[in-house]
């Protein structure tokens, strides 16, 4: 024979009852936890790959300038304004 809830509820004083809300509960926490440090480190980790990117370009930029002739000798420079 089945007991219905109503029954079962009786029998333990409401324990079961409180012991079922309090897992819930429980559970609902840690998952909210869960999603917060997951939140927390991908925001982390997207400011540091962002910080890395930027000073790798950074440094190609540096490269190139000190390698190409971008900036003119202020000799040629006046050499090319005189008439």
């Amino acid at each position: 024979m089945t007991r219905s809830v109503v029954l079962t509820t009786q029998l333990t004083g409401g324990r079961a009852t409180r012991l079922g809300r309090g897992v819930r509960t429980g559970y609902l926490v840690a998952l909210l936890t869960a999603c917060g440090l997951a939140y927390a480190y991908v925001s982390q980790t997207h400011s540091a790959d962002e910080a890395e990117k930027a000073r790798a370009i950074d440094e190609e930029n540096q490269a190139f300038a000190a390698g190409s002739a971008l900036a003119p000798e202020p000799r040629a420079l006046q050499s090319a304004l005189q008439p």
